[in-house]
C-alpha cells in the first residue's frame, strides 16, 4: 500500500492553481503584518494608548453595587412588602 501510494503520488502530483497560490500568499502576508504590529509597539501608538486610557478613566464612573439588584437572589421580607 505504501509503495502504491508513492507511485500514485509521483504520477498524479496535485497541481496548485495560480489563483489559490496568490490568495494563500496574500493571506500569509496579512497575518505576518498583523503579528508584526502586535509585537512592535511604535511611539505614536504608545502615546495614543496613554491618551485613550486616561480618557477611559475619566469617562467611566465606578459602579455603586449597593443599589444593584440581583435577580437570582431570593427575595427578602423587605422586598416582598414593596409594591
Amino acid at each position: 500500500m505504501i509503495q502504491y501510494a508513492k507511485i500514485v503520488k509521483e504520477m498524479h502530483w496535485p497541481e496548485i492553481s495560480e489563483k489559490k497560490r496568490r490568495e494563500v500568499e496574500t493571506h500569509r502576508v496579512e497575518i505576518e503584518n498583523w503579528n508584526r504590529k502586535l509585537r512592535s509597539p511604535s511611539k505614536n501608538r504608545h502615546n495614543s494608548d496613554e491618551r485613550s486610557s486616561s480618557a477611559k478613566h475619566k469617562k467611566y464612573k465606578p459602579v455603586d453595587w449597593k443599589n444593584m439588584r440581583n435577580s437570582m437572589k431570593p427575595p427578602t421580607e423587605e422586598m416582598r412588602k414593596r409594591p
